[in-house]
């Protein structure tokens, strides 16, 4: 089922880029390729993921009545952690004390003072006046745990407009991580220490645990912040820390120190952190003092952090024209962290991959991707910190907004990098949002939605897409002046999307026209774009020969999958760039047209726009990639679009190959969803146009979720040298541009980073030479190490995965050895940086002997700690193992060896997931039944769980395949392999030790016709052959036939003797020679086929029809004039070019004379016709007949007919 394919597509991307992927976003993580468990499939980006923050649901509801105005509050903790400086009160491990000073202000009439409040034991509570005087001691009060709320009521009536003052004595509990208000989390140092630390995380409702307080971000305060702690330690807040002074009225070894008042902010915006750290520090060019922190031993670490964040503060400030309004600008790098990273207001937190950088360890791909992280929180400076949405369903106007400038913001901060920006926007920020927002598997929603926040590709990806459209749209100058506008107009304050939207309307001032021609109201534009989920698909009919093209509009899903939408009605008023041929003769510059929605009640496009006066022309849509839009182009206009791509691809910017490539991924994914028919033909062709010489990242990375699925596909197979040919025409042009050399061009180096490890694994050019010279190298220079290879390894990172899989593809065991010991080394001396043990671990799982892989395998089963925990930072081992196309049989057998060991390990379900995914066929089910059976014995029910499941798994790859494969390796063998017109006869012969005596052949063509059969059956046959054969010298190696552009797996075939007289041969292997046509069957150990036996060779396969006449398997058609209709006829031709071994498997020469006996199945309002006269036939169910040939005399193979 197309259904089943889905899984695997969306599990693929983390894969793909590099092994280790850095989330785009402080929020977002994939899934990994999730990345679910991509099985079998496409999917143009990493599946969209709610990431789950504690307090995120249900907050609306407990939204607190807005009686009371919050003007300071003053929060004193003190937390109880392990460290070496301080003795921890007996039972307080892991809590804190708390006393709050709160200062409000009475808005409206109320009895009560409501505040949330989460998991804090209070003391005392006191409610005194604007001058402290004690109004009431502990008033009564009421806790709502449902909603979190603090419900005082006292006996005084308060006033309105007064200010009063509560106080608070309370203890509170420090979480884990996971849990976030004020957590724990620490790291192990090379001597197995732990040292602790604890820190807070308040977004979007945590803060609430930490200090009793009105926890919505509409209520904006000055916070002051006291912390008592361990006064070995570093204390930082939001603000510049003043200098600690030594208290000791609790003991030995504290410290006490006050922050400054913050700034006007919001709650979940407060952070303090407590913890053994050390810096890095920088000014920026508006001086303002950029400090980088992470543990102790990260010291050497943080200096491209400090650069960065510099130059992103600095530039972000210019462009809004609106300073950084603090004097620092603190970034914090932790072991642990429950998001990707948190923009607090002077104090921005990350996961530590995100800002620590070791240059001798991490490659351009991983620089590049914590510098995205950090502009992505320092725009929220802006966007979120100094303007901050009145409430979570604008989560857009923070997280949006800086997805958009952690690109946007780069592009300023380090514009020699413009054009690989560029391409991490199209190829991520874009096609994320577009196929979250497609996704059926991941429930869609609006931009704006009532019922968030939403932390997912709808908010960040979508979000930001639809202000680069806006861009587009506007230009670059009025898109500036409204943002700065924004920010100066409800700075430190509050603001919903509308507000926002009335500033492009504002800056535009009528300069552009919408699609009736009046000044663009941005609210009336974005509202569609915002206020439903879903997007438009543009379809492109330019079937004519001197006719305009005709777009018309309608959502990607379908509409009975979508909520009602009845203001907007799934139309969206859509910003139309394109290009067409004229535009090449006169500027070269892309041109433009509204396409309005449908109820816009002002015409539709004037037809001057696009008159086109010139035969055969064509199109390309969504120029530049500047809207949010899929665009689908009919079969005419499509064919045109390509024969000028192949032409002249110069005249189409990286944008628009990108884009090509991801729509009709985009396309195919869907029709699978849906069920319905599908081809790769279209997908791999633009992929074969665009890709050969575009050695650029968005171009490659977006390639990435074509190659690796199909990958996984073929890896397992005997089809597998199909696939090695694609790889190898799509590559090496670009892999002869790339090379070796590292350039600082980040749209070079990074694809280069991408394309080197397929081109040692598939032996492109001299790859694999020049990757075992750098190998041999890194073995030299790192002979005398013990601590890994950080200091001595020269060879830059980002080449090291290919020199680490060259080495060992092409080096002895001694090699191998030696590098797992290096890798030990690494994993044991620097954990926290783990690619570089994980290019290792992808370099040994190239090897070529099963002994080596046996050793990899089981170290990878003891690996129990992994740096990249719950968010799959960096591929699971195993992934990075199943690149070896011989890796699904090892591990099998491994498992059955050790079954013990593997059932034990924490990392079984990752064992079972990756060795599956590339089992696709009938044997490999079996393989793991008796696998399933086998380890039941004695398992535990979770593990019989996990067998049954990847036994499933397993099953739904079969049945994808066996709907599905057909085609696609027929798109492979149509590009790849000899077809009918390339050669006149077949020139290499088969070895003489065998002979034929006669074929029994039953053949099932499916072409259109009265006969019903399935839509993927089209334009193949199935058919099954019994060869009765001798040897005429002994033979004990292989059964060599002729067999040309056919499916067959070695599950298919049987050999038993002839007078069944022994036992009946299975094979689990079978090799293809597709230059030759030969198809090869091992031997069994110990059979030898000795002349004067006979033996029946039994083989089913499928195989492909020529749709147009031709030689081979072909059709040809009758067009009756009298009705109309066309008769499709189903013929063969074998004296030439593919010959009969491209209908059976066969001893495909003149000199080899045998008997044929034919059934052939057949439309049953269609006559049979063959070498003998029929038998006669017999009518079967859905309009098929069987009709019955008799044996022929002796003849050679290319008389049949």
């Amino acid at each position: 089922m197309a259904t089943s394919w889905l899984p695997f597509l969306l599990i693929t991307i983390p894969l793909t880029l590099c092994n280790q992927y850095i989330p785009p976003s402080s929020k977002y993580v994939p899934a990994d390729l999730s990345l679910s468990s991509n099985q079998l499939g496409f999917h143009t980006k990493q599946k969209a993921y709610l990431f789950d923050l504690p307090g995120t649901h249900n907050e609306r509801m407990r939204r607190i009545p807005d009686k009371i105005t919050p003007l300071h509050y003053y929060v004193r903790i003190r937390p109880y952690f392990p460290n070496p400086y301080t003795e921890l009160p007996a039972g307080r491990n892991m809590t804190f004390d708390g006393i709050q000073t709160f200062i409000f202000r009475v808005k409206e009439v109320t009895q009560t003072i409501t505040l949330h409040t989460l998991d804090l034991t209070y003391n005392s509570m006191k409610l005194m006046d604007n001058d402290g005087i004690l109004i009431e001691d502990n008033p009564q009060h009421s806790f709502n745990e449902t909603l979190h709320h603090l419900i005082i009521t006292p006996k005084t009536t308060l006033e309105v407009g007064k200010t009063y003052v509560m106080q608070f004595d309370y203890r509170g509990n420090i979480h884990d991580y996971l849990t976030a208000g004020l957590y724990y989390t620490s790291y192990v140092d090379v001597n197995h220490k732990i040292h602790w630390m604890v820190v807070t995380h308040m977004e979007p409702a945590s803060a609430r645990s930490v200090f009793p307080c009105l926890d919505e971000p509409a209520y904006k305060a000055i916070f002051h912040i006291t912390l008592i702690y361990p006064n070995g330690f570093v204390a930082l807040a939001n603000t510049m820390e003043r200098t600690p002074v030594p208290v000791h009225a609790y003991g030995n070894g504290w410290s006490v120190i006050q922050f400054p008042p913050s700034l006007k902010m919001s709650t979940y915006l407060v952070a303090f952190a407590v913890g053994p750290f050390v810096n890095r520090e920088v000014y920026s060019q508006a001086g303002t003092l950029v400090r980088i922190w992470g543990w102790t031993g990260l010291e050497n670490y943080l200096d491209f952090a400090a650069e960065v964040s510099a130059k992103c503060l600095y530039e972000m400030g210019r462009y809004l024209n609106f300073t950084y309004p603090m004097p620092k600008s603190d970034q914090l790098a932790l072991p642990e962290f429950v998001a990707g990273a948190m923009e607090n207001y002077g104090l921005i937190i990350y996961k530590y991959q995100f800002i620590v950088y070791d240059s001798h360890i991490q490659s351009t791909f991983h620089m590049q991707s914590a510098a995205s992280v950090m502009c992505h929180e320092l725009a929220h400076q802006w966007f979120g910190d100094t303007v901050t949405a009145l409430w979570w369903d604008d989560l857009f106007l923070q997280e949006g907004m800086a997805t958009f400038f952690q690109n946007y913001g780069l592009r300023v901060a380090l514009p020699e990098q413009t054009s690989f920006f560029e391409g991490v926007f199209l190829m991520g920020t874009m096609q994320a949002g577009l196929q979250s927002d497609a996704s059926l598997s991941y429930p869609s929603h609006p931009i704006y939605d009532v019922d968030g926040p939403f932390f997912d590709d709808i908010t960040y990806q979508k979000g930001a897409s639809v202000m680069r459209m806006m861009r587009s749209l506007i230009g670059p100058d009025a898109f500036q002046r409204a943002l700065q506008e924004y920010i100066a107009m409800y700075q430190f304050s509050n603001a919903d999307h509308t507000m926002f939207f009335e500033r492009f309307t504002a800056a535009n001032g009528g300069s552009v026209k919408d699609w009736c021609g009046r000044p663009l109201n941005a609210t009336l534009f974005l509202d569609p774009w915002f206020m439903q989920q879903s997007f438009p698909e543009i379809f492109v009919t330019n079937n004519q020969l001197t006719s305009p093209s005709v777009l018309t509009q309608e959502p990607f899903n379908e509409y009975t999958t979508l909520p009602p939408s009845a203001v907007y009605n799934y139309t969206w008023p859509i910003p139309l760039f394109f290009r067409f041929y004229k535009d090449f003769y006169r500027n070269n510059n892309a041109s433009f047209v509204w396409l309005p929605p449908a109820d816009a009640n002002c015409g539709t496009m004037k037809e001057g726009v696009r008159v086109h006066d010139r035969m055969l022309h064509w199109d390309v849509e969504n120029a530049d990639g500047s809207s949010f839009v899929r665009v689908e182009y009919d079969d005419i206009g499509y064919d045109r679009l390509m024969q000028r791509l192949r032409a002249k691809p110069d005249e189409f910017s990286l944008a628009d190959k990108v884009i090509l490539i991801a729509d009709r991924l985009a396309f195919l994914q869907r029709s699978m969803e849906r069920g319905g028919p599908f081809s790769y033909q279209r997908l791999l062709d633009v992929v074969t146009a665009i890709l050969p010489n575009n050695p650029h990242f968005g171009v490659m990375a977006e390639s990435q979720f074509v190659i690796d699925p199909l990958e996984r596909m073929f890896l397992d197979g005997p089809d597998y040298g199909l696939f090695k040919r694609f790889i190898q025409k799509v590559l090496s042009e670009n892999y002869n541009l790339l090379q070796w050399n590292i350039t600082g061009d980040w749209d070079t180096d990074v694809t280069r980073y991408l394309l080197l490890p397929y081109a040692v694994r598939y032996d492109i050019g001299n790859a694999t030479t020049v990757a075992t010279t750098f190998f041999r190298t890194i073995l030299e220079q790192c002979s005398a190490s013990t601590t890994g290879v950080g200091e001595c390894n020269k060879v830059h990172p980002d080449l090291r995965i290919a020199a680490y899989c060259g080495g060992i593809k092409t080096g002895t065991t001694e090699d191998f050895d030696r590098l797992i010991e290096l890798f030990n080394q690494q994993y044991a001396n620097d954990f926290y940086f783990y690619q570089e043990y994980f290019a290792m671990m992808e370099g040994m799982a190239c090897t070529t002997r099963q002994t080596d892989m046996n050793k990899l395998i089981k170290r990878i089963l003891n690996i129990v700690r992994f740096p990249q925990d719950k968010y799959k930072l960096a591929s699971l081992p195993y992934d990075i193992v199943m690149k070896n196309p011989m890796a699904g049989e090892w591990m099998a057998e491994y498992l059955l060896s050790n079954k013990d060991e593997v059932l034990s390990s924490p990392n079984f379900e990752e064992y079972l997931r990756s060795m599956t995914s590339v089992w696709h066929t009938r044997a490999r089910l079996a393989q793991m039944q008796d696998i399933k059976d086998r380890l039941s014995v004695g398992a535990t029910e979770a593990q019989k769980e996990l067998l049954e499941k990847y036994y499933n798994v397993t099953a739904s790859h079969v049945d994808w395949r066996t709907k599905h494969y057909a085609d696609l390796s027929r798109t492979f063998y149509n590009e790849y392999v000899i077809g009918p017109f390339d050669m006149e006869n077949w020139n290499t012969r088969l070895p003489v030790s065998l002979e034929p005596y006669s074929y029994e052949i039953d053949i099932k063509p499916y072409v259109p016709g009265s006969a019903k059969y399935p839509w993927y059956k089209n334009m193949t046959f199935d058919g099954s052959v019994k060869m009765i054969f001798a040897a005429t010298q002994p033979v004990s190696d292989y059964i060599t036939i002729n067999a040309h552009r056919m499916v067959i797996d070695a599950s298919d075939i049987t050999l038993q003797r002839t007078d069944e007289q022994g036992p009946v041969y299975n094979f689990t292997t079978i090799e293809k020679d597709f230059e030759l046509a030969f198809l090869r069957i091992p031997l069994p150990d110990g059979l030898t086929l000795s002349p004067g036996v006979n033996w029946t060779l039994s083989i089913t396969y499928t195989g492909f029809i020529f749709g147009q006449p031709s030689k081979g398997v072909y059709t040809n058609t009758n067009f009756f004039e009298f009705n109309g209709k066309m008769a499709w006829i189903f013929s063969t031709y074998f004296e030439s070019g593919p010959s009969a071994r491209s209908l059976l498997p066969c001893f495909d020469q003149p000199n080899y004379k045998a008997t044929w006996q034919l059934t052939l199945h057949h439309p049953a309002d269609m006559i049979a016709l063959g070498n003998m006269p029929d038998e006669g036939f017999t009518v079967q169910e859905d309009g098929w007949a069987t009709t019955y040939f008799p044996q022929t005399p002796l003849m050679s193979s290319y008389l049949l007919a």
